[in-house]
């Protein structure tokens, strides 16, 4: 069984009171039968929180730099904007299959018919993305970093309410068009690159990691919380299509949220 970590002098190094917490979790959950590979478990919890256990000391006041009247605003904007992007990558993804499932059985195909067209369509949704991202370094030179992510979020607040508000419920063989906006929302979810590129060029190096830890996993768990929600609402509404059309109402608020955020391009990189 894995040991918790010491110094040199004996004493319990900064952090570790959350590496032993983890560890106790984690026999709680092995003695109630849910953690049946105990010990590589526990190994794993002690290797990853290792380096908070001996660095805490030191990684404290990098993510207390991120809420410095410096990097305040920055810090609290970079994680709304993602959380935004979350909403909408979430909550559209989730109900592509089933969505274009439905709207296959609608326009004649059959059962194993529409199954194979939900995965063409997931392919679709992917490959759009995949162009998305390569067009990220030639957007982001022209347009800049926050003019770049202005033009994924248009994209987003354009075609989620055009496909799940509009093309899903249109008469007649509406699951061409439905695919044609996916392609399109593919491209828009390349929004997330933007991030990659643009976060760490805001934040000088101590906090640099902190900066983009923080702003990525902080929206996490809200989104999550969206997310049920949209489902609440395709539960009570009996349809996909509205439900999912209103998280445009996000990106709404990421556009008028960007004019606040740093522009970094042909900026120099804080040190």
């Amino acid at each position: 069984m894995a040991m918790l970590a010491t110094n040199s002098s004996g004493e319990r190094c900064p952090g570790e009171a959350v590496r032993h917490r983890l560890v106790a979790f984690v026999r709680v959950l092995r003695d109630n039968g849910f953690a049946t590979g105990f010990a590589e478990t526990e190994d794993a919890l002690v290797l990853l929180t290792d380096p908070i256990a001996k660095h805490g000391a030191r990684l404290r006041p990098a993510f207390r730099a991120l809420f410095s009247r410096e990097y305040r605003r920055r810090t609290t904007v970079n994680a709304v904007l993602l959380l935004v992007s979350m909403i909408g990558l979430w909550a559209g993804s989730v109900y592509v299959p089933a969505s274009v499932t439905y709207l296959a059985g609608r326009d004649g195909f059959t059962a194993a018919e529409g199954a194979r067209m939900a995965s063409y369509a997931t392919m679709l949704l992917s490959a759009g993305t995949i162009l998305g991202c390569l067009m990220l370094p030639s957007l982001a030179q022209r347009f800049g970093r926050r003019g770049s992510l202005a033009l994924y979020f248009v994209m987003m607040l354009v075609f989620i309410p055009l496909g799940f508000g509009y093309v899903f419920y249109a008469a007649g063989h509406a699951l061409a068009k439905f695919l044609a906006c996916l392609f399109f929302l593919g491209i828009g979810g390349a929004n997330f690159a933007v991030y990659t590129l643009w976060l760490p060029e805001q934040y000088r190096t101590e906090c640099r990691g902190s900066a983009f830890a923080f702003a990525t996993s902080f929206g996490r768990f809200l989104a999550a919380g969206i997310t049920f929600l949209v489902g609440a609402g395709v539960s009570r509404m009996h349809t996909i299509g509205t439900p999912v059309a209103w998280t445009a109402v996000a990106f709404l608020a990421g556009l008028a949220l960007l004019p606040w955020s740093e522009e970094t391009r042909g900026k120099e990189l804080p040190a």
